[in-house]
């Protein structure tokens, strides 16, 4: 049986296997994993697109989400773009080149956790997210 501790290590197992599973698309693309993730954040989050937003949701330092924001921008995979009301806020969004490659991350992601949850019920599926959600609220508290 596991302890509560060893199964929250667990998911330092799937960031590898993800990380290894990855490892082409980010080779040929020039990115790293963080970089993929914040292609895969700003795809999905419609209203959170700014580098304050991104800090928050990946709990990463500002100098951090600016380097990785800043390479993606130089390879042509995201545009910067102002706010209409308030200039100095700045709107990250897809662009053009990103597309494939965050189609390309879908279909990994997709491969992987269907792998991860073979034999898992969405009742169980649904379990998790109610653990892991009161979890993340804890670790925000503190």
């Amino acid at each position: 049986m596991y302890s509560e501790y060893e199964i929250l290590g667990t998911s330092q197992q799937i960031r590898k296997v993800m990380d290894q599973a990855c490892e082409p698309l980010m080779e040929a693309c020039g990115l790293r994993h963080i970089e993929l993730d914040i292609l895969y954040l700003i795809s999905r989050e419609k209203e959170k697109n700014t580098a304050k937003d991104l800090i928050d949701i990946q709990h990463m330092s500002k100098a951090h989400i600016s380097k990785s924001v800043d390479n993606l921008r130089r390879h042509g995979y995201i545009e910067l773009v102002a706010d209409e009301l308030d200039h100095r806020k700045i709107h990250i969004r897809i662009a053009p080149a990103g597309e494939p490659v965050i189609q390309e991350f879908k279909k990994i992601r997709r491969r992987i956790l269907e792998q991860l949850f073979a034999g898992v019920t969405e009742e169980e599926r649904e379990c998790l997210r109610t653990v892991m959600r009161k979890i993340e609220k804890n670790i925000h508290s503190e």
